[in-house]
Formats: C-alpha cells, structure tokens, sequence
C-alpha cells in the first residue's frame, strides 16, 4: 500500500472517532435540555406559590407600605446593577457573545455581576472588572445553592453601593422559558429582578373566607416573601440558561457534524481512489514483470 493511502486511511479513522464523540456530546446536551423542562416545572410551581401568598399579604398590607423605600445615594454612581449569565463550558459558538451585546454595559451606569467562565473571559477581554462572579452550574441539582449565593452577593452589593435597580441577563429557549429539546434555539432576556414590584401581583380577595393567619407583621412577612420571589426568579433564570446553553451547543454541534459528515465523505472517496491507483499499479507491474520474464 502507497503512503498516501495509509495517511488517508489514518485520517479517516480519526474523523471517525471524533465523529463519534460529537455525537455523545449531542446526546448529553438533548437529554439536559429534557430534564430542564422537568425542573422548571418544579420552579414554576414553587413562584406560583409564593405569588399567591404574596398577594394575600398584600391584602392585609396598606398600600403605602408597599413602596419600597428610596435610599440615600451619590447620584454620580452608576444607577443599576447588571446580573449576567453566560457560558461555563465550550461549543457554545457565540453564546456568550449575544449576551454581552444585548446588555448593552454602559460604565458609568452599571455595576456588573457576572455567572459563567466564558463570560468573565469576555468581561477581562473587554476591560471589565466584575464586583463579583460565579462558574455556571454544572448540574440542575446546583440552582437551588447557586441562586441562593447570587442572592447574598446581590445583597451585599447592593448595601456596599446603595443601589436598588438589579437586572438580569440571561438566555431562554422559547419566549415562554420552557425548554424544548426538539427545537435548538435560544433568545436573549432582559428582565429586572429588583427593587420587587408589588403591582403584577393583585391582592386576593377573601370574600367571605377567614383571612390567614399571621405570626408576622404583614410588612415584614411582604419582605420575606419578596426574597422568596428573588429566589424564585433566579432559580427559574438559571435553569432556562442551562436550557438555552445546551440548545446553543446542539446548534455548533450540528454544525460540525455536517462539517465533519462532509469531510468523512470526501476522506472515503480520496481513499478509495487512492486504492484503486494502488492497485492499478500493482497490475501494471505485475503485466511489466511478466513481459520481462518471457523468452
């Protein structure tokens, strides 16, 4: 056999097996994108909860003790606090990318939080030092402690630098969040996480039922509950942008199946080709020897 042939066989098997691999790789981020919709199912159920007790507080609460109080602040600073969630991990093609345009960083206005390896990468790149960051969950398993630890270091910023505007964001695969494994896609959501807005939430009408029962000034548990709310919010973010980060490298990963589809298919035929002038040159040597041999 030519050197030739044997590169090309040797090539071949290597696309094959990364071939291979890709296709693991697909399978992982479709069954995540499955088990998104799961969980998000249990995040929905667990904000509906806590919107209707809010709106039973907010019944019993007095209205100008909705407001949420403004704070004393140097006017100079920036005004919002930014909350992004980008990439933790590779093939995402240009992920991250999309959600720091959309942001739209102003750095006079913003304070930046940052969720996800890639994205502190682009911040550094772009000049940008974070007040803080976080790796993006490697498991669903991790939301629950993930969105609880955003919401202390929210907290703590936003007593360090006294402001009360918070937004988010964060990618979700359909305009409703609800991750679909059949559909690879994503969008950019902005949305604003504080100060907490009482005015969605309508306050229950008891009629003729009891009123519930309090152990806590009706202010004091509205405060609770609106953290409970931030949870809610944050959960159900972070489990959509695991969803749209799986739907993103599904995507890429396509890509480069085809791609690689297209280059096994042109290795195969190279190869054979290479064969066959093999063996064509092995017939016209055998023909020249036996030639040679005749008396």
């Amino acid at each position: 056999m030519s050197q030739r042939y044997l590169q090309l066989q040797a090539q071949r098997r290597s696309v094959t097996q990364l071939r291979g691999v890709i296709g693991a790789m697909q399978g992982m981020a479709a069954s995540r994108l499955q088990q998104c919709k799961a969980q998000l199912d249990s995040v929905q159920r667990y904000a509906d909860t806590i919107a209707a007790a809010i709106a039973q507080t907010l019944a019993l609460t007095p209205a100008e003790a909705r407001e949420d109080p403004l704070h004393d602040r140097d006017e100079s600073a920036p005004d919002a606090i930014k909350l992004l969630l980008c990439a933790e991990q590779g093939f995402a093609g240009a992920f991250s990318e999309n959600i720091w345009h959309a942001a739209a960083l102003d750095a006079r206005r913003h304070r930046l939080m940052l969720v996800g390896s890639r994205g502190i990468r682009l911040a550094r790149a772009q000049g940008w030092t974070p007040d803080w960051t976080e790796a993006m969950v490697a498991q669903l398993d991790h939301v629950g402690a993930a969105a609880e630890r955003i919401g202390v270091a929210l907290a703590l910023l936003m007593h360090k630098t006294q402001i009360r505007h918070v937004d988010i964001v964060f990618a979700s695969t359909a305009p409703d969040g609800r991750p679909d494994a059949a559909t690879a896609d994503y969008r950019i959501r902005h949305e604003s996480l504080l100060p907490f807005d009482a005015a969605p939430f309508r306050p229950a009408r008891n009629g003729a039922a009891l009123p519930p029962l309090l152990n806590l000034p009706a202010r004091q548990l509205l405060d609770s509950l609106a953290s409970e709310h931030l949870f809610a919010q944050l959960s159900a973010a972070l489990v959509q942008h695991y969803a749209a980060e799986n739907a993103a490298r599904l995507q890429t990963l396509a890509a480069a199946r085809e791609h690689i589809d297209t280059q096994m298919e042109a290795l195969t035929k190279a190869e054979r080709m290479a064969r066959q002038e093999d063996i064509t040159a092995e017939i016209i040597e055998l023909a020249a020897g036996a030639q040679l041999r005749k008396p």
